[in-house]
């Protein structure tokens, strides 16, 4: 099915360049400019075809310089031992329709990376090439050169519109502007809508909350609100209008984009998709799989109260703070399972990074899993639920602790010592494979060990070692980090601003002794705690929610293509405005290799996607190339409008340069790119 993906897409990707290219070609004849190539690929020829000679395997262009050679000597006009290069053109032309020849080789060659079209009198590696025949391309007048450049571009534009058409006449599911929840910590978790400020049920955006606009500009989908995020300035918060279950009236939520570490660094506020209540997976290992439930069975309640959306399963988890609850499910033919289960802690995204965190106590990192190749922790010996206890010295690391010491370490071995059933177990000196260890991260909760604090938190005035676990908050026992976030969260801050509560500890210490600390919260760390939230497990995941756009006919088809057209047009230019300014990263960019990755996956969805996604490609890749660099369309429009102002063509000396600029711009952001793809793709199968 990969394969076949692939394949899909490969054809896809290929056609767009094909239509561009034939933009060119076609204005070009129109033009009367003559073309001698009309090629997809660089570099030599893998087959060919032209009128007179047919297929070839390698280009026509010898036969066809040879019959017009034998054509001329036999009747007289050309010298024996005349170069087919010195004979003039007009020679050639005449021999080749008297011949039956065409003039244009169509051709397909070994690298697959783009198109192009030679016109005779025009070379983009050489600005010094000039002819004296008039149907050359320097001969034609400005206007007609023009609409040759622009002629890519424009079928680009026209292609991508149709291929919108085609995927809304199919139809195209998307998220809807629906929370699904909150990632705790960041802005749409932490921001208090307009005029209820310091009210608790005001702050932060809830699961079930529709976005009605962004900025005054309607959505519908949540990729609306991704997209505005992350093209935004960082600077200036969005306007969100949401509409949410139980208000009367629309709220409004003023909320600055920041750095959003689970969109690769993109800035974001931190809202993830609607989801169903349908299990879309769940792991055989966990206790609702042990009690019956299974993919695909829908959530119908929690102690005997009805769910009926994913916003509804929130509420009620919050409700019970992490302690038991009856949860019932519904498969489609009928059977009905009651399983017991409790909330998990989702935290807080404290920091600069990834770790998470309640009121700075951080948990320990558990091997969640392993790598499905060449997973060096895997090798040494480690299990499922081992612990990271010590990694090239950093006892109990955090993420982004672990990240730092490999990145330290780079290839060398680095002792690793994990915690397995309360034990210690030595797994001796491993050898990083490419700045990883080979495991999928996650959070021990299921008892109170605190890995680190956080500097400049509640927790780091108690003063813990890494690996010492709590034992009680406020005279109540501590089991599991489910128990801190609930006792935590339930400690009222008075109107000083400040909350104190008596916290126990078993330091890990030589003898294990036990102390007991006042932790003081203040109003921000309280305001983090009962936002933090609770999930009902991280071992089953329900599915994203996905509301279908298909239109009624082609005339809807068309409007709905229209808007994305322009919808798409201008998120490239936004792109490339927070690359000058700083909000995107080169790193969030796809080069090739990147665009047949993510093309794949999506051809691996359905027809649709896969036209959706073409019809986004050929609007980048019209903007792009119109772009006013050197070697791109837009870079020849420039030339032609200073040609047009100064009445001749910019001198050779100058376009060579901006030529050499371009090249080189391009070919670094290209090597940029396609190392990142690569190591990116390949980080994901190592």
């Amino acid at each position: 099915m990969a394969v076949f993906s692939f394949i899909k897409f490969l054809i896809g990707f290929g056609f767009l360049i094909f239509v561009h290219e034939l933009g060119h070609f076609l204005v070009a004849k129109w033009v009367g400019i003559k073309c001698p190539q009309f090629a997809i690929g660089f570099g030599t020829a893998m087959v060919s075809w032209r009128k007179g000679i047919g297929l070839k395997f390698g280009s026509t262009e010898p036969e066809y310089e040879k019959q017009i050679l034998a054509r001329l000597l036999s009747e007289g006009k050309v010298e024996p031992g005349t170069k087919f290069e010195d004979i003039d053109n007009q020679l050639k032309d005449d021999a080749a329709e008297a011949i039956g020849l065409g003039e244009t080789e169509y051709r397909l060659n070994y690298l697959p990376l783009g198109g192009y079209v030679k016109m005779l009198g025009q070379e983009d590696m050489d600005p010094k090439a000039r002819s004296v025949d008039p149907r050359s391309f320097n001969n034609k007048p400005i206007w007609a050169r023009a609409c040759v450049i622009s002629a890519g571009v424009v079928m680009n534009v026209i292609f991508g519109f149709l291929f919108f058409i085609l995927a809304f006449q199919i139809g195209v599911k998307f998220p809807p502007a629906i929370v699904g929840g909150v990632l705790p910590g960041m802005p749409a978790a932490t921001t208090y809508a307009e005029g209820h400020e310091d009210a608790a049920g005001y702050q932060g955006l809830k699961a079930g909350d529709k976005i009605v606009s962004v900025d005054g500009k309607s959505i519908s989908e949540m990729s609306d609100l991704k997209v505005a995020s992350a093209l935004s300035d960082g600077e200036t918060p969005l306007v969100l209008k949401i509409d949410r279950p139980g208000e009367k009236n629309e709220l409004t939520y003023k909320i600055k984009p920041k750095p959003n570490f689970a969109m690769e660094g993109l800035l974001g506020i931190g809202v993830e998709d609607p989801r169903t209540t349908t299990v879309g997976s769940i792991l055989q290992t966990s206790s609702a799989y042990e009690q019956g439930v299974r993919a695909d069975m829908d959530l119908v309640a929690v102690n005997g109260k009805p769910i009926e959306n994913y916003g509804q399963l929130v509420l009620a988890l919050n409700a019970l703070k992490g302690q038991p609850g009856e949860f019932g499910f519904k498969s489609e033919d009928g059977k009905e399972v009651v399983a017991k289960l409790q909330g998990s802690p989702r935290l807080e995204y404290g920091g600069d990074g990834l770790d998470q965190n309640l009121a700075g106590l951080m948990p320990a990192l558990m091997v969640g899993g392993f790598s499905e190749k060449n997973s060096a922790l895997k090798e040494a010996k480690a299990e499922e639920g081992d612990l990271i206890a010590n990694v090239g010295g950093v006892e109990w690391p955090t993420l982004m602790m672990l990240q730092a010491k490999l990145k330290e370490v780079g290839d060398k071995p680095v002792q690793v010592t994990v915690m397995r059933d309360g034990d210690l177990v030595d797994l001796g000196a491993i050898t990083p494979r490419k700045g990883l260890l080979g495991f999928l991260p996650d959070l021990y909760l299921e008892k109170p060990l605190v890995a680190q604090t956080l500097p400049n938190t509640p927790a780091a005035d108690l003063q813990l070692s890494s690996g010492s676990s709590l034992v009680s908050i406020g005279g109540q026992k501590v089991g599991s980090w489910g128990d801190i976030q609930r006792l935590l969260s339930e400690v009222k801050v008075g109107e000083n601003g400040e909350a104190s509560v008596d916290v126990s500890f078993m330091l890990n210490v030589a003898g294990q002794p036990i102390e007991n600390k006042q932790m003081v919260l203040d109003t921000a760390a309280a305001r983090g705690l009962a936002n933090a939230g609770w999930r009902i497990t991280n071992q089953m995941f329900f599915d994203t929610l996905m509301l279908p756009v298909i239109a009624k006919n082609p005339i809807e088809a068309g409007k709905l293509g229209m808007v994305k057209t322009w919808q798409f047009t201008v998120q490239t230019y936004q792109t490339l405005a927070g690359l000058a300014r700083g909000t995107v990263g080169i790193s969030n960019l796809r080069g090739p290799v990147g665009i047949l990755e993510v093309g794949t996956k999506t051809a691996s969805r359905g027809y649709s996607w896969l036209f959706f996604f073409l019809g986004l490609i050929s609007i980048n890749l019209a903007v792009l190339n119109f772009l006013p660099i050197p070697i791109v369309d837009g870079g020849h429009i420039v030339f032609l409008i200073i040609e047009k102002i100064k009445g001749s063509p910019a001198s050779p000396a100058v376009q060579m340069a901006a030529l050499y600029v371009g090249l080189a711009l391009i070919g670094m952001v290209f090597v940029i790119v396609t190392y990142q793809d690569i190591v990116r793709i390949a980080s994901s199968i190592f």
